[in-house]
Order: structure tokens, then C-alpha cells, then sequence
């Protein structure tokens, strides 16, 4: 009897394992979905193509820059704040230098790092920005509900704190 309890035992620790690893995976499909969404976004908010950027997000979304002032609420904001976007640039380059993606059903979320190259009416700059946003994939197709966007305004650089170039994490990129 003891020995039957004992592989009973183990047996529901190797069930409680394995299914505790597989929820805590990210869906594949979702991610690659997700990858390709975020580069579509890049693509058209850096060609300015309003109507594929809009196409994007929901239309009670939220959008969060950088500052308190930066924020919009609904599609209709949303689109004016695109409008402004893009009065800053001729053109814009997004390039993904890093990103997480989780998923838990048709929610999912990601955080990136983002390297930018602007050019405006002759004049051209590279800088960093953060990106996070949270997704709900209504009728097959993913949107965003809530994106944050946050530029480097804090270095020292600008009369801030030092300004630390290294990143923690627990897990590899995806």
C-alpha cells in the first residue's frame, strides 16, 4: 500500500509539472500573430498610412505617451493624435530590438524596445523608445486596447539621473 501512495505521488507531481510548464508557455500562434502585427504597425505608422494604423486599434482603445499630458482615449482621439504623429516626421524606420509576448486566451500583452530612425525635412535622428500594449483578438483579428509608448526624456543627458544601460530579466527574448 505504501508503495502504491508512493507512485501516486509521484505520478501527480509529474502531471502537476508538465501542465504547469505548458500553461506558463506561450501560445505559437498568437506570438507570431502578435510579431506580426507590431511590424505592421511599424510599417504603417512610419509609411503615415493612417487608415492601417487606425485598422489596428479598438475603438474604446487608450493610447499613453511618454508624459501625463499624452494621453487618448477612443478611436476618435486616437486618430487626431496620429494626425499630430505625423506632422513630425517625413519618414520613420521602427526596428523591434526586443520583445516579450504573453498570451492567455484572446488577451495577450507585449513590451519591446524599439530603435527609431526619423527623418524630417532633411534633418535625421535615432532614438530609443519603450512600447508596451495590451491586445484582445475580436472576430479573428488582434487589436490594441491599451499602448504605451515612452521615449528616453530622464538621461542625464537632459539634466536627469544617471542613466543605467542594462536590463534584467528572467526568460529570453521572443
Amino acid at each position: 500500500m505504501r508503495t502504491l501512495s508512493c507512485v501516486f505521488a509521484v505520478f501527480l507531481v509529474l502531471i502537476m509539472t508538465v501542465t504547469a510548464g505548458l500553461a506558463g508557455e506561450p501560445d505559437g500562434k498568437a506570438v507570431a500573430e502578435i510579431k506580426a502585427l507590431i511590424e505592421k504597425h511599424s510599417e504603417a505608422f512610419g509609411a503615415k498610412d493612417m487608415e492601417a494604423v487606425m485598422a489596428m486599434y479598438a475603438q474604446d482603445a487608450i493610447l499613453i505617451g511618454t508624459t501625463p499630458m499624452q494621453r487618448w482615449v477612443g478611436a476618435k482621439a486616437i486618430k487626431k493624435a496620429h494626425t499630430e504623429f505625423f506632422k513630425s516626421f517625413d519618414k520613420e524606420v521602427i526596428h523591434v530590438t526586443w520583445t516579450k509576448i504573453r498570451t492567455e486566451g484572446d488577451t495577450a500583452w507585449f513590451a519591446a524596445n524599439c530603435s527609431v530612425e526619423s527623418a524630417y525635412r532633411g534633418w535625421r535622428d535615432e532614438y530609443p523608445i519603450n512600447w508596451s500594449a495590451v491586445l484582445t483578438k475580436k472576430n479573428g483579428k488582434w487589436l490594441f486596447r491599451l499602448a504605451h509608448f515612452s521615449s528616453e526624456t530622464f538621461t542625464e543627458e537632459y539634466g536627469g539621473g544617471p542613466y543605467e544601460e542594462s536590463a534584467y530579466e528572467d526568460a529570453p527574448s521572443q
